[in-house]
């Protein structure tokens, strides 16, 4: 037994020296990042597995080396060893500053504190710096120690690289237990980027076309698109006549009103055209201008993880009484509540870019992280367009996951953070490393409504919560019933009911400031940026641990303070028909009765739609790779690694009973899901969603035309 002989010898001298140190100092490194986030208890859990399993992988990684390496150069294994290391102190790091797995360029990440300041790290970046410098330093310290083992011929022992193949295949499939327990198990970066690449199985087909893959029938209904290389581009006929994109019939009057088509934006009513009388404040364009006449401010409000659960209306329970202001404002007259809404991503960037830019999530890097510079076509380029003045404000960092950035590229002229309302609101409490409470962002946003003068133009106001985030830090403990649920319900159900508290001032101002004459209309659309689970399904803790319905469930309404009537494009609406963050842009230029060359991935809810085109797609690329479609009957997530489907039917809310055979219209609504999501993530990278040219500046691509 010549290599056992082999093996032992080597494990005898040098090679057992540097495999112990590389162990000891990995353990040390993630038993010190769960002490690290322990605020929900959730790593500790993890830890039961991701430990041992971190253990088994060293060992593989270690054993693989000394087996691969001459004896003779034993100093490129303990840097080989070392530089794992310094990758797994980086990727620890990374998640415990920003809770995101550093995948794939864990660089960018580390880099993200330093770049912006963020204020939400609990570690820091000199720590983080401080840790790595530690690690390295323990490490190289017990790996270099003098050693008397003698120079041995190196060969390949094939035993040693079987048991290193073992080794590492027992951590893989322990560390699976629990999701969490990979990216800590697995901490060296490379292995983690391994296990997230082998997790994008889903190949576009060759030849697919991305128009159909991406857009249903309804989300295109009335259009004409622009041209073939940017396939989502179209507009109504008028429009695309209007910014001479086309030429097809622009001088047709097919009304007869005297008005030709270019001019036209009705030419099927011959009462609207451009010498119309304008009836302010009714939601139509008359005379054409693009724009109603006293058209509404806009505020859009997103929730941080507004779970579903919170109303009755949305699944939740009416003895808890957990939301009372919104239960109450779900049933004004005034307001319309779509109870099928699922939210396309799970973290709050990609939820930025799928509201405000109808844009399906990237099944990768997310696109304000990785594609900063795309080419898109959001709400508020369209409205800045019109004279609409466009502000964000979040009460923490806005720049976290350089979301601030990408709201300016996406036609924000002023994104605010926490620092902005603290000088304008006293009092505003810190509630945690994210920021400032709820209470101080919905004072702040009433403000800047009251402060405006009648006669100002309208403005686009988007405004992000995030004190329903964890660490679920409340001002008062008198919110926390400690009625017995799971630990993650309980919290969130807690910090729902203060946000719920807080939101009763806001609806109080709004509801004063639509009463006062001369004020422009109010148009509220309020939603979470994403669900929030609350372990029905094992180990199911944050909204980015899976892509169940409890991850991407939250209501959507829409809110126009005393003025029912503006709402009435919604009063054909399929309430209770499943939608999708990506409906909302094309949805609310539809209730302004703005005519916009764009290039939506989601559809207008106001028009009706065949029940196969009512569906709402997310994605969640972190949790082993997760693809839904609420299809109305059924919802479907095909997860990539490891493979698999789960089908759920429409009366399981929960979603805790699988369908032990997947119907055939089930498989269908996921493959075309898949399709479209696969489409998107080829339209994102080639940067084929949209051109300026479009808007009619030259920035001189050549544009291949024709439908």
């Amino acid at each position: 037994m010549p290599s056992v002989r082999l093996w032992l010898q080597r494990w005898g001298g040098r090679t057992a020296w540097v495999t112990i140190a590389y162990v000891l100092v990995m353990t040390a490194l993630r038993v010190d990042f769960v002490w690290l986030r322990d605020d929900m208890q959730v790593y500790w859990r993890a830890a039961s597995s991701a430990l041992p399993a971190g253990i088994l992988h060293d060992l593989g990684c270690a054993l693989a080396l000394s087996a691969l390496l001459p004896e003779r150069v034993w100093r490129v294994r303990v840097a080989l060893l070392a530089l794992l290391i310094a990758l797994a102190s980086i990727n620890l790091s990374v998640l415990a500053e920003l809770n995101i797995p550093a995948h794939p360029s864990m660089l960018t990440y580390l880099l993200d504190p330093m770049e912006l300041d963020a204020v939400e790290s609990p570690v820091g970046i000199g720590a983080s710096l401080a840790r790595l410098g530690a690690a390295l330093g323990a490490f190289l310290w017990l790996a270099l120690r003098p050693s008397s083992q003698k120079g041995v011929r190196w060969r390949l022992p094939l035993g040693e690289l079987g048991v290193a193949t073992g080794l590492v295949l027992s951590g893989w499939a322990l560390a699976k237990l629990d999701y969490r327990a990979m990216t800590v198990s697995h901490a060296d970066g490379v292995s983690w980027m391994a296990f997230q690449a082998r997790g994008v199985p889903f190949a576009l087909p060759a030849g697919t076309d991305s128009r159909t893959a991406i857009l249903t029938p309804a989300a295109s209904a009335g259009e004409v698109f622009a041209a073939k290389s940017y396939p989502l581009v179209r507009a109504t006929a008028h429009a695309l006549c209007r910014e001479g994109l086309s030429e097809q019939h622009c001088s047709a009057d097919a009304d007869g009103d005297g008005d030709p088509l270019r001019s036209d934006c009705n030419d099927a009513d011959p009462s609207i055209h451009t010498a119309a009388e304008e009836v302010a404040g009714d939601g139509v364009d008359q005379d054409c201008s693009g724009l109603d006449a006293g058209a509404p401010d806009v505020l859009v409000i997103e929730l941080e993880g507004l779970p579903a659960r919170v109303l009755s209306f949305t699944g939740g329970d009416t003895r808890e009484a957990i939301a009372p202001t919104l239960e109450k404002l779900a049933r004004r007259r005034d307001v319309r509540l779509f109870t099928e809404y699922e939210t396309a991503a799970v973290q709050t960037s990609p939820g930025f870019t799928s509201a405000m830019c109808s844009v399906l999530p990237h099944y990768g890097a997310s696109i304000t992280r990785g594609f900063p510079k795309l080419g898109v076509r959001c709400l508020p380029h369209v409205l800045a367009d019109l004279g609409y003045q466009t502000l964000m404000v979040q009460n923490g960092d806005p720049h976290f996951d350089r979301q601030g950035e990408f709201a300016r590229h996406a036609g924000f002229a002023r994104v605010e953070g926490l620092d902005a309302i603290a000088k304008h609101v006293p009092h505003a409490r810190r509630v945690s490393k994210w920021g400032l409470l709820d209470e101080a962002l919905f004072s702040y946003l009433a403000q800047t409504l009251e402060q405006r003068k009648p006669d100002a133009p309208p403005m686009l106001l988007l405004g992000q919560s995030i004190t329903n985030h964890h660490p679920y830090t409340l001002p008062d403990a008198s919110f926390d019933r400690g009625d017995p649920t799971t630990p993650t319900w309980r919290k969130v159900r807690a910090t729902s009911r203060y946000v719920d508290l807080a939101l009763a001032s806001l609806v109080q101002r709004l509801d004063a400031l639509a009463k006062q004459p001369g004020r422009r209309p109010l148009l509220v659309v309020l939603s979470g940026d994403h669900g929030h689970p609350g372990e029905m399904h094992l180990r199911n803790v944050l909204p980015a641990s899976a892509l169940y319905r409890e991850n991407v469930h939250t209501p959507l309404l829409f809110w126009s303070p005393g003025r029912a009537n503006y709402l009435w494009r919604l009063d054909r609406a399929a309430l209770k028909a499943p939608s999708s963050s990506v409906d909302l842009m094309p949805t609310l230029l539809g209730l302004l009765d703005v005519q916009a060359v764009h290039a939506s991935m989601g559809r207008d809810l106001s028009k009706t739609a065949a029940a196969v085109d009512q569906r709402a797609v997310s994605v969640n690329p972190i949790a082993g790779g997760l693809i839904r479609v609420n299809a109305g009957e059924y919802s479907v997530i095909r997860r990539a690694m490891p493979p698999g489907l789960e089908v759920y039917t429409r009366g399981d809310r929960s979603e805790l009973s699988e369908l032990s055979s997947s119907p055939s219209e089930a498989i269908r609504a996921s493959e075309r899901a898949t399709l479209a999501v696969m489409a998107a993530k080829q339209l994102v990278e080639e940067d084929r969603i949209w051109s300026d040219a479009f808007g009619g500046h030259p920035v001189g691509a050549t544009l291949a035309t024709g439908p």
